[in-house]
């Protein structure tokens, strides 16, 4: 009898061992597919990120599925439509309408505004920004970093013209003036991306006309507004001021390894936020720059972009995904990924922390951060459509670039391609 009492003692102990211990092992898993495992973003913060989360949150795991960037659109797709969908998705700002269309996502409005630190939270985030990932009042996605431009500039070559630095106000015609001055110290005085998404701002600053009317049933880089400010961009290539995109690439290929303007190629260039990083590289050549906000013009935007993360629908466990989310927009968070140099911060209050530990450049929130916040602009055809009407787009304005086409032929063609492409109202 003391021995079967004993044995019901023992196997008591342990049943409450193995269930105790289950109980302890029972984590809810949070698929996130995303791309984060390049090493420029993993070490430097994604990995310490996750595993600070995962130890506030002992209850959660995240579980990965890194796909290459150019990827995960399918990867998303496939997943969707075997019924297994992730729970967490990085969301690229421009193919954010086509995953809403598509519906693949999950509207997040009861989350954002389950609390009052929620609402406060993104109230703190660009307008434009959240407008990316917002659809006829319903929010999809939430933006964790930006992607602005800014003017950055030689201050050695600047020197060696005899020039003055840009000031703040300074104009169009001052830009175009600098670079004629350039022209002799510098293999090239002024660049700019001819990427649709990069170029937008310059050619509205020059008064082009959005690429699309606000229906989307017209394509206006045909109207005569836009192509007079595609006729001044010209000037640059003709001038002998900025590259032809065929020069742009030996520019490239000739940098040992460095972008242009950071291997000391071009005077003055009108690039993305990211640059900075490359600035900073062990061994650059260019020491001593800093950038300036685009000249407003006619038309002043500062394009929004980036990435945001996204609740896939059909996730088995949303609001685990939210925490996720959450997470990476705190204060904390949104502010480690600024200092460690990864991305720069979607929220308002926290852009001073992407400032560079060196202080370059001087003018950082001047050019990136000010412009953003008083005229970030979310093109509205970034729709379904949109990318094969893109394709069309930059290869007529390649002949614009490399001399082969007017102003006028190149937009009348892109608009003959693109008019036959229809593009579908999302925003």
């Amino acid at each position: 009898m003391v021995y079967r009492k004993s044995l019901l003692i023992v196997v008591a102990l342990i049943m409450m061992f193995v269930v105790s211990s289950t109980f302890g092992l029972a984590k809810t898993q949070v698929t996130f597919l995303n791309f984060f495992n390049a090493p420029e973003l993993w070490e430097p913060f994604f990995k310490d990120a996750f595993e600070q989360f995962e130890q506030a949150n002992p209850d959660i795991e995240v579980k990965m599925i890194f796909t290459p960037y150019a990827e995960m659109r399918q990867k998303l797709l496939t997943m969707a439509a075997g019924g297994t969908p992730p729970d967490l998705v990085s969301v690229p700002s421009d193919v954010a309408a086509d995953y809403i269309h598509r519906g693949l996502l999950l509207p997040l409005n009861t989350y954002i505004e389950g609390s009052q630190e929620a609402k406060a939270t993104f109230e703190d985030v660009y307008p434009a920004r959240l407008g990316n990932y917002t659809a006829k009042g319903v929010t999809y996605g939430v933006p964790i970093d930006i992607g602005p431009n800014g003017v950055y500039y030689n201050m050695d070559l600047f020197d060696d013209a005899g020039l003055t630095y840009p000031e703040k106000g300074w104009t169009l015609e001052d830009m175009t003036e600098k670079a004629r001055k350039l022209k002799n110290v510098a293999e090239w005085p002024f660049d700019f991306s001819r990427d649709p998404h990069r170029l937008y701002p310059l050619y509205a600053a020059y008064g082009g006309e959005p690429f699309y009317n606000d229906d989307l049933s017209e394509f206006q880089m045909a109207s005569e507004k836009s192509i007079k400010a595609l006729e001044q961009l010209a000037v640059f290539v003709e001038e002998g001021l900025s590259p032809t995109m065929a020069m742009q690439t030996a520019a490239t290929q000739g940098s040992g390894g460095f972008l242009p303007f950071s291997a000391g190629k071009y005077g003055m260039s009108y690039e993305w936020i990211g640059q900075i990083s490359y600035l900073h590289k062990p061994g650059v050549p260019v020491k001593r720059f800093d950038t300036s906000p685009l000249p407003k013009g006619a038309n002043p935007v500062q394009i929004s972009g980036g990435q945001g993360f996204a609740v896939v629908k059909g996730s088995k466990n949303p609001d685990a995904a939210w925490k996720v989310i959450e997470w990476f927009m705190s204060d904390s968070s949104q502010r480690t990924m600024a200092e460690n140099g990864v991305w720069f911060p979607a929220r308002i209050s926290l852009g001073q922390y992407a400032i560079p530990k060196d202080g370059r450049p001087t003018r950082f929130l001047e050019t990136f951060i000010e412009t953003q916040a008083e005229y970030g602009y979310r093109p509205h055809w970034y729709v379904p459509g949109w990318a094969e009407a893109r394709d069309h787009v930059v290869s007529a304005l390649e002949g614009l670039w490399n001399g082969r086409y007017s102003a006028a032929e190149a937009a009348n063609m892109a608009k003959d391609k693109v008019s036959k492409i229809k593009l579908t109202p999302v925003f």
